[in-house]
């Protein structure tokens, strides 16, 4: 039995719990007791809402209304940077909406969190629209699939452009605000934020295969005719501006991926192919491509006087003007090092496998050739009449004797430049590639045979310049791949002589002349420049350029004047080059024309009151081809680039592959073939082949191309080589 320990209790005395209960404490005064009151009706309504915004059907049901909202104002967000986005047809918003709504899925899979998903959709849209928006301001086209590759080259250029600044962008950025706003208030999650790691992993598990799905669901939707043609998508490649106003930003970037590999054309085999070139390949030599040239003839061109007061229309040759003795002034920076020529570029790495005797009879006289290819070399007053305060252009224009001139239309506006390179270089069009495309970039994996490989059959020193970098539009790669010997980008260049932040036209020319001076008549020149002084933007103010040619009527920009002294810098350096070339003791025949016309901002006082350029005005370009001794005269003709090498060929009375000998056949029915449709023989314009009686001539055309560009395994490398 165990034994309970007693504790012992002291009882108070009665005089002691009196003197306790009658004694005053300090805090006594301060202790009330609150009579009970009833709460109000506001209290009972916060404090039912805090209980229903606590309860999961709220919290799941705010969270889809926010998300559903968050993909309906991404889609404005981005729409607005360029355009109405309400002016957009029902089904084409909602296809819209949707390509957001199953972005912001994805990035709930893979967050957990309805917040989160809201507010990283937000900001996507909003990079995505301003990353448009500033592609549309400099080059005037909006952004497309392949510009991705490109990013490098834009990056390299970006320090010269100024923040394309416009009002509206205010609006936007504070609807991105309010949405980012409306999106922290989502409480809806796919798991508990302290949950541990294996629920929150389990959850995605489950969820981010779903949402990938999806994902790629829609993306195969978008890439097929199907359901282009349920919601009526808009598939006009020619104006891609147009096209991404009618079907909306992202249904047209994603759709636009379809194009990145150019679809086999009907009827498309290599018997198919050598049927067509049969007839060329057959073809004999003309034996006067290897008449002698005439010896080159010294002329003194007039030397014009600047008017400081004198006004020049814009679309005519009166009292041409150029700038004085020290405008033509420069100095060539020569480094104590010299980079040597690329050593990936492996001689004659684009040429054909021809027969051996076909590159063993060569003419007697073989000029130098050199093509120069000047950054926005264009004349506005193609676009309309305006007035200067003196020509802009004037050497330019005075070029008659032994000259042939005229215009080509080009496929570009304002940028992308390798895109005239490639259509010069090769003789392809850019008609049947995706418009925007960058086919150096896209298309050219292998040996490339044109002009180049041609040169290097007739035995010419072959070299691209450009002064810049040499990672742009991959030319480092492409050039060797077209066949040039050497190539030499702006660490190789000796004189680097610089108008705003790039090497001066002058400073181009002088490097080509250290080639020159080593040419000679058994390894001639072909130097083929892609000039860098003109490139934009036309907004930056610089120490080492001041320009005093202004546009008076009508009311030009400063963006204009900008772009027209650069243009009068142009034709200085042209004058002072072909006046050594005059002086040249070896006969030598040049190209010169411009890659495309400059950015809309710059030329939009010139746009007529329809608010529409006229079909093609905006891609034309002023071309000359001039020799220093007899070239027959010709002006006024108007063609495209991918016959202009064939006529440069011609005028220089060299020997041609059968593919060129194809293309001046073309020439003779379509002398226009861009990206933007064709001018026939009939002097029409014809946005679709099908819709002109060209359509079968052009059908081989297009044959002869896909196997020349696209499926070089195969191709018929004969049509390429020298006709013996």
């Amino acid at each position: 039995m165990s034994r309970i320990r007693s504790k012992t209790i002291r009882h108070r005395s009665r005089d002691e719990i009196l003197a306790d209960l009658t004694r005053e404490k300090p805090a006594d005064r301060f202790l009330t007791v609150a009579p009970a009151r009833r709460q109000s009706a506001g209290g009972r309504f916060r404090q039912r809402l805090r209980r229903l915004r606590q309860h999961p059907t709220w919290v799941i049901s705010t969270g889809i209304l926010i998300l559903l909202l968050t993909a309906v104002l991404a889609f404005w967000i981005v729409e607005a940077y360029t355009h109405d986005p309400l002016a957009m047809k029902r089904p084409l918003q909602l296809l819209n909406i949707g390509i957001w709504l199953t972005l912001e899925l994805f990035f709930l899979a893979l967050t957990a969190s309805a917040r989160t998903a809201s507010i990283l959709t937000t900001v996507c849209a909003t990079v995505i629209g301003l990353a448009n928006f500033l592609v549309m301001s400099f080059r005037s086209t909006p952004l497309v699939p392949w510009d991705l590759k490109s990013t490098g080259t834009a990056f390299s250029v970006l320090d010269n452009y100024s923040f394309p600044w416009d009002i509206k962008l205010l609006g936007i950025a504070a609807v991105a605000a309010v949405t980012v706003l409306l999106g922290s208030r989502a409480r809806l999650r796919l798991v508990r934020h302290d949950a541990k790691l294996w629920p929150r992993l389990r959850v995605r598990l489950l969820t981010l295969p779903l949402a990938i799905a999806l994902c790629v669901g829609l993306f195969a939707a978008l890439l097929t005719p199907q359901l282009s043609e349920a919601v009526k998508m808009d598939g006009t490649l020619f104006t891609p501006t147009v096209m991404y106003r009618k079907n909306g930003f992202m249904a047209t970037f994603l759709s636009n991926y379809r194009y990145l590999r150019v679809q086999e054309p009907e009827g498309y085999s290599i018997t198919a192919v050598r049927d067509i070139a049969t007839p060329y390949l057959a073809l004999e030599r003309d034996e006067e491509a290897s008449a002698p040239l005439p010896e080159p003839q010294t002329r003194t061109y007039p030397k014009s006087q600047q008017a400081s007061k004198g006004q020049t229309t814009g679309g005519g040759s009166e009292s041409p003007n150029t700038a004085g003795a020290d405008a033509l002034q420069h100095t060539a920076d020569v480094p104590e090092t010299f980079t040597a020529p690329n050593p990936l570029l492996t001689e004659n790495a684009g040429a054909p496998d021809c027969l051996p005797e076909a590159t063993q009879v060569l003419p007697a006289v073989r000029p130098d050739v050199i093509v120069i290819m000047n950054e926005a070399f264009s004349d506005p007053a193609v676009l309309a009449e305006f007035t200067t305060n003196r020509d802009y252009m004037p050497f330019f224009r005075s070029l008659t004797e032994n000259t042939i001139r005229g215009f080509a239309e080009v496929s570009i506006v304002g940028g992308n430049t390798a895109t005239s390179e490639f259509e010069f270089l090769t003789g392809d069009s850019m008609y049947w590639l995706p418009a925007g495309s960058i086919a150096f970039q896209q298309y050219i994996n292998a040996e490339m045979p044109g002009i180049v490989s041609l040169m290097n059959d007739l035995g010419y020193r072959t070299v691209g310049l450009h002064p810049y970098h040499a990672k742009g539009w991959d030319r480092q790669r492409v050039y060797g791949q077209l066949g040039f010997q050497e190539a030499v980008f702006l660490d190789g260049f000796r004189h680097r002589s610089k108008l705003r932040n790039y090497v001066t036209d002058a400073a181009v020319y002088d490097e080509i002349d250290i080639y020159r001076q080593t040419s000679t008549d058994a390894e001639p020149l072909f130097a083929f420049a892609v000039t860098m002084q003109n490139h934009g933007s036309y907004s930056a103010e610089f120490d080492n350029f001041k320009h005093d040619l202004q546009g008076l009527t009508p009311r030009a920009n400063r963006f204009f004047d900008t772009y027209l002294s650069l243009i009068e810098r142009s034709d200085q350096a042209l004058e002072q080059f072909i006046g050594r070339l005059e002086k040249s003791g070896r006969p030598t025949i040049l190209l010169f024309f411009g890659d495309h016309q400059p950015n809309e901002y710059v030329v939009e006082q010139l746009k007529p009151a329809s608010g529409e350029w006229e079909p093609g005005e905006r891609y034309l370009v002023p071309y000359v081809i001039w020799a220093n001794y007899d070239l027959p005269e010709s002006s006024g003709g108007r063609t495209s680039l991918n016959y202009l090498a064939g006529q440069l060929l011609n005028a220089a009375g060299l020997p041609k592959s059968p593919w060129f000998y194809f293309l001046d056949d073309v020439y003779e029915e379509v002398p226009v073939l861009t990206q933007h449709g064709l001018v026939g023989r009939d002097g029409r314009r014809y946005e679709r082949i099908e819709d002109s009686p060209y359509a079968e001539l052009l059908a081989s055309y297009e044959l002869l191309q896909y196997n020349h560009l696209l499926d070089p395994k195969n191709r018929v490398e004969e049509l390429f080589c020298l006709i013996p």
